[in-house]
């Protein structure tokens, strides 16, 4: 059995109406501020598996922008608005999932870390700064764990 657990510090992050978890990516006194974000896997299973994850988002400005209020980004993109750590390979430029570098014990329930806050470019003026006069974006998120069993 694998699900996936999202929160924003110690707090379990509650879904909008749509089912999709609110990420707040410009007030960091925001109860789901970015920087506060925490995902990860619970896991048990009696078989070896390996895990992937796929990770959808979705971009929203706050308020209408010239009648606008969505905006595009690839799924596949490399553009990461938050830290995986380093126990995943990222292939979403391939096939859009993170894979887990190492197969959970069989038979041990485990709860497995993936992404750990915020990435630094939200504060990298380069990229898309939220602050003075630059719409206020939110990304909207849910998260896809799957175990996939291989036969040798």
């Amino acid at each position: 059995m694998i699900s996936s657990q999202i929160k924003f510090g110690a707090a379990n992050a509650i879904p909008d109406s749509d089912g999709l978890f609110p990420v707040n990516v410009f007030s960091p006194a925001a109860d789901n501020y970015i920087n506060k974000l925490k995902v990860s896997l619970n896991y048990q299973g009696e078989s070896e598996v390996y895990l992937r994850v796929k990770v959808l988002k979705e971009w929203k400005l706050e308020q209408k922008v010239d009648g606008l209020t969505e905006i595009a980004a690839l799924s596949n993109s490399p553009l990461t608005a938050y830290d995986v750590l380093s126990g995943w390979y990222d292939k979403r430029k391939y096939d859009g999932y993170f894979y887990c570098k190492t197969p959970p014990d069989a038979g041990t329930a485990m709860n497995i870390p993936l992404i750990t806050g915020a990435s630094n470019y939200w504060r990298d003026p380069e990229y898309m700064p939220q602050v003075n006069d630059y719409p206020k974006l939110i990304m909207r998120m849910c998260v896809i764990a799957e175990a996939v069993q291989t036969n040798c």
